[in-house]
């Protein structure tokens, strides 16, 4: 019976090949975040509420914070020359309170700007600091600064110096008027009386109380004459008589007595000469003091018409422009 044979096997078949794979789906964009909220708009800022809050604070004796006030408007301002006029304001309201030296500090702060540093100038001249105020004054070009750069070198006693300050001011500006009559007034001015501290001393020294006589104190003249005369007096007798003791005590008090008999002549002098210049500088500066006041575009300049002496209170203001 025939055997089967096995039959060979077949080659293998490949493997059917693999579906590709699904491609994933595209990435859908991510969606659009919203537009973020924008910030409510705060309160809109009101002047007339700032300014009446600064003048509060002031009447409470609260300076420093009525100042900051009006910065405040100054820093949120966005036109340049409305921040420079609230500037002007903040630095006129530490006139009002009489703080000259921080007013020029803040108006030092604030450049070069005319206006700054004519406001700087008239601070300076306010807090009796005469030097600086003239060094600032005289780098000012503007008709405001000159004039009272005029009354600064009235002060360092430099009539001279005045007279040249005045005749700068324009005779078509608001100020020409009482620049002129100053000129006048100040160029009939006579010697300005005088007496020298150090001649005072040497008098008084010599002979006691002859140094107050000679700056016109008669009634200290005769106190030092009699008080160290005595002194003197008593002295000699206690020599004399050999009482040392008592001649030591008594040349302590004479010490005393005479070298205040000489200070005081020398002090006398030079209250002699200051009040000599308050009797000529008094009247002028009655009549032609200037006073300066915040405008929208500078400084406003005011003295007393020249004209009206007899007339009251007429006054003559000047807008001084950031152009002169």
């Amino acid at each position: 019976m025939p055997i089967a044979l096995p039959a060979e096997p077949s080659a293998a078949e490949p493997p059917a090949a693999e579906p590709p794979a699904a491609e994933p789906p595209a990435a859908e964009p991510p969606a659009a975040e919203p537009p973020a909220a924008e910030p409510p708009a705060g309160p809109a800022r009101d002047p007339a509420a700032a300014r009446a809050l600064a003048d509060h604070l002031l009447a409470a004796g609260m300076a420093r914070q009525a100042f900051v006030e009006l910065e405040r408007e100054a820093y949120a301002a966005t036109d340049p020359a409305q921040a420079a006029a609230w500037h002007r304001e903040a630095g006129a309201l530490l006139w009002r309170a009489g703080r000259w030296d921080d007013a020029a500090a803040h108006f030092a702060a604030l450049g070069a700007d005319p206006q700054a540093r004519l406001a700087l100038g008239y601070s300076l001249a306010r807090d009796q600091r005469w030097a600086p105020a003239a060094s600032v004054l005289d780098r000012v070009d503007l008709p405001a600064a000159a004039y009272l750069d005029g009354f600064v070198a009235l002060e360092r006693h430099d009539p001279s110096g005045a007279l040249s300050q005045w005749q700068r001011v324009p005779a078509t500006d608001p100020l020409g008027p009482s620049a002129a009559a100053l000129v006048s007034e100040v160029s009939a001015w006579g010697p300005v009386p005088y007496r020298a501290p150090a001649l005072a001393g040497v008098l008084s020294a010599v002979v006691p109380g002859s140094g107050q006589a000679y700056g016109g104190r008669w009634g200290e003249a005769l106190s030092a004459l009699v008080v160290n005369g005595l002194l003197i007096a008593s002295g000699v007798e206690l020599g004399r008589r050999d009482l040392w003791f008592g001649l030591g005590v008594v040349c302590v008090f004479e010490a005393g007595f005479y070298g205040g008999n000489v200070m005081s002549a020398v002090n006398g002098a030079r209250r002699f000469n200051r009040r000599a210049w308050e009797r000529r500088l008094g009247p002028v500066e009655g009549q032609h003091g200037l006073q300066l006041s915040p405008g929208a575009t500078g400084w406003q300049a005011t003295t007393p018409d020249p004209g009206a002496a007899a007339g009251g209170p007429e006054r003559r203001a000047a807008e001084q422009a950031p152009g002169g």
